[in-house]
């Protein structure tokens, strides 16, 4: 989900839950963000590590662990219409 700032409209946060699901713990996720037009076309891309979105956390997830993360971006100049969020 996106949110713009309702103070400076100046960035925008993408926020989003992540869960281990699996019977063991894993690393981390890095998250690869892409943000798209109305007609589907890419227009940003960006990748985020652990450290853009945990600092000072675990870095392990456990099972059956959720996180939120929330992402700050600046805020787009094309008008965003779609977004893909992929775990790498």
């Amino acid at each position: 989900m996106f949110t713009q700032c309702s103070v400076c409209q100046q960035h925008s946060v993408f926020r989003a839950t992540v869960i281990n699901y699996a019977v063991f713990e894993q690393k981390l996720p890095s998250i690869k963000l892409t943000l798209q037009n109305f007609t589907g076309d890419d227009f940003a891309q960006r990748s985020f590590y652990p450290k853009d979105y945990m600092a000072n956390q675990a870095s392990v997830m456990q099972t059956d662990m959720s996180i939120e993360i929330a992402l700050d971006i600046a805020t787009p100049v094309s008008k965003l219409d779609g977004y893909r969020f992929k775990l790498i």
